[in-house]
């Protein structure tokens, strides 16, 4: 290596800014990504479910439409609304990172593959055909006794 002590200096400070600039920008991407929410609905628009970049729910909607769902039926759409809106998380996270760090690929795959494990894609609605709502008004013994729901 050429140049002496203060050429040194000079290679070990610009690689210290660099390394400054990149924090900078994954702090800012970080920002950014904790703006990402998503929404999910399920029971015919009855529910709407928003969950922020982890998962994690920031805000359930809910019609008077709940009101005459079974309360085993209406546990079953609040998840479904929940992986609904998980489930696209992934592909913000990564759109964003895309767009902010494109050359950081291993990262960005590491991010997607993430998400694709935790939060896997929700199946098509219309391969899985889903049993008809039951309603308060069902003759049910088990389900009569809830007169909370009439």
């Amino acid at each position: 290596m050429s140049g002496g002590p203060e050429e040194m200096r000079q290679r070990i400070d610009a690689w210290a800014a660099q390394v400054q600039a990149k924090a900078e920008l994954y702090r800012a991407l970080t920002a950014e990504m904790d703006k990402i929410t998503d929404r999910g609905e399920a029971g015919n628009g009855a529910i709407r479910v928003t969950v922020d970049r982890n998962g994690a729910p920031v805000n359930i909607e809910l019609t008077d439409d709940v009101r005459t769902m079974r309360p085993n039926h209406l546990a079953g759409e609040l998840m479904t609304a929940f992986r609904k809106a998980q489930s696209t998380l992934g592909d913000q996270v990564v759109g964003l990172m895309q767009e902010k760090v494109p050359d950081d690929t291993a990262s960005i795959a590491a991010m997607a593959d993430n998400y694709a494990r935790q939060f896997p894609a929700e199946p098509d609605e219309a391969a899985e055909p889903s049993s008809p709502p039951r309603h308060a008004d069902d003759d049910d013994e088990d389900f009569s006794s809830r007169s909370f729901l009439r």
